[in-house]
């Protein structure tokens, strides 16, 4: 083979090793360092395959400013609700977790049944927490926490006259926003759940691909230099 075309080989080989790790830098940055990254592209930290992923809503100015120090990122990581009406109690559970990099300070949960009401509850007892419930008509519940530091989570768990609920809001007086969720997103999650596992497949084998043929051409670049510089 012509030193010419070893040189054109090394070059090409060297473009596709130099594209490769340009496109799986971002896809591995988020697994080695989640908080810079959840930091720079503000995005959700990833989740375990036995939760739902589920998407905030910014609902309306909370009136306070984000602190100078620290990522204010509050959210719900897993909700599970009976998936049909029975005589008995459904059961209905979640739970709301600080993935930023803030202590977040006086934590409020508001779940509104609307048409559903409770029967039971209970929350984690990890935390210091007070709880608010409507005597009426028990078609709401509010839970007030202190403080709620980093990867700190509550957990909330109710039985409930239907597997329905309006909405959860999030609030805290050190939030830049409000968060809300309804139970119209909670349908749309879990259909978009079910139904996006085969592009998520798709780049994991195009990542293997990338990764099999970065390591050819190495091997490649490699034999044609040691034959080109190490010559009898």
């Amino acid at each position: 083979m012509r030193p010419r075309t070893q040189i054109f080989i090394a070059i090409i080989g060297g473009c596709f090793a130099i594209f490769s790790a340009i496109i799986l830098a971002p896809h591995w940055s988020k697994y080695f360092f989640p908080k810079q990254y959840l930091a720079q592209e503000k995005l959700d930290p990833s989740k375990t395959t036995n939760t739902k992923v589920v998407i905030d809503t910014v609902n309306r100015p909370s009136g306070k400013r984000e602190e100078k120090e620290g990522v204010d990122d509050i959210k719900i990581t897993k909700i599970e609700l009976c998936p049909r009406n029975f005589k008995i109690p459904s059961y209905f559970y979640f739970e709301v977790n600080n993935s930023g990099s803030k202590t977040i300070k006086n934590l409020t949960v508001t779940v509104n049944l609307g048409k559903a009401s409770y029967a039971y509850f209970d929350i984690t007892k990890n935390l210091k927490l007070t709880t608010l419930t409507d005597s009426n008509d028990k078609s709401f519940l509010k839970i007030a926490c202190p403080e709620i530091k980093e990867n700190e989570n509550i957990g909330i768990y109710l039985l409930i006259s239907q597997p329905f609920f309006e909405d959860i809001l999030i609030h805290a007086d050190n939030l830049t926003f409000d968060k809300r969720y309804s139970y119209s997103e909670y349908l749309n999650s879990s259909t978009i759940e079910e139904s996006n596992w085969f592009p998520g497949f798709l780049l994991v084998m195009l990542a293997l691909a990338i990764i099999a043929f970065a390591i050819f051409f190495t091997i490649v670049i490699m034999y044609h230099f040691s034959k080109i510089f190490f010559k009898e």
